[in-house]
């Protein structure tokens, strides 16, 4: 992720921010699953699914024939879009401020 977000087109391409977002919510996905697996509270053999319309993880013990619903902790694509292309911008300030400095 931070071989695209260091490209120059990466501030005017809606692609590449997009699949910035979408990589960043499909990572954390993938996170939360990893935790939910490794957690020793979670019997091997339930069940996990996702329902990302509902923002929710469920997982069905199918011995007691219960399920636990988890509330899904999604990262806020929009905010971590944005405090991106702020750095790359105070980057490119800090340069041409650089550049302004040897001219003088």
């Amino acid at each position: 992720m931070i071989d695209v977000q260091s490209r120059p087109q990466f501030r005017n391409s809606q692609a590449m921010q997009d699949w910035f977002k979408l990589h960043l919510t499909n990572t954390e996905i993938l996170r939360q699953l990893i935790d939910l697996m490794t957690d020793p509270e979670i019997s091997p053999g339930n069940l996990i699914r996702f329902l990302i319309d509902s923002k929710e993880i469920r997982i069905s013990d199918l011995k007691n024939k219960q399920v636990e619903v988890r509330k899904l902790a999604l990262p806020d694509t929009k905010a971590a879009l944005y405090r991106v292309l702020l750095d790359e911008q105070e980057k490119d300030d800090d340069t041409i401020k650089q550049l302004l400095d040897l001219i003088r």
